[in-house]
C-alpha cells in the first residue's frame, strides 16, 4: 500500500516503523533506542510500543531504551535504571515483574522512580 511512497510522504508512525525495521535489519542482537516514541501521538505510541514488543520477541532482540516517560518504562522494561544528574551516573535499578504493571503496585513504583529521578536532579552542595 505504501511501497511507492517516499519517506516524507509517510506518516510519523510509518516512518518510525521503517526506522525500527531498518535498525532491526542491522543484525545486531541489541538495539539502542533514544526516545523513539517522543514525537508520536498517544494512539500511535501505544500501537508502536506493542508492535516493537512483538518484533523484538520474535527476533530475540534486547533493547536499551532511553525515555523520560516513567509509564513507558514501566510498560516496556524488564529492568529500569534511573539516571542521575551530572555527572551522569546511575541511581537505583528496578527489576520488574508482571505484577509491577498492575495497580496499586504500579502507582507506588512510579512514585518511587519519580522520587529517585528528582533526587538525582537536585543540586549537590
Amino acid at each position: 500500500e505504501h511501497s511507492g511512497h517516499l519517506p516524507y510522504q509517510l506518516s510519523g508512525g510509518l516512518r518510525q516503523r521503517v526506522a525500527f525495521l531498518r535498525t532491526c535489519m542491522t543484525g545486531s542482537p541489541v538495539l539502542l533506542l533514544d526516545e523513539p516514541f517522543a514525537s508520536l501521538d498517544a494512539i500511535t505510541r501505544i500501537q508502536l510500543q506493542d508492535w516493537l514488543g512483538i518484533i523484538t520477541r520474535e527476533m530475540k532482540l534486547s533493547i536499551i531504551f532511553v525515555t523520560h516517560d516513567i509509564d513507558e518504562a514501566i510498560n516496556l522494561a524488564d529492568e529500569i535504571w534511573v539516571m542521575q544528574g551530572p555527572p551522569g551516573g546511575f541511581g537505583e535499578t528496578y527489576f520488574l515483574r508482571a505484577s509491577d504493571r498492575e495497580e496499586p503496585t504500579r502507582s507506588s513504583l512510579k512514585k518511587e522512580i519519580l522520587s529517585q529521578v528528582e533526587a538525582g536532579l537536585a543540586p549537590v552542595n
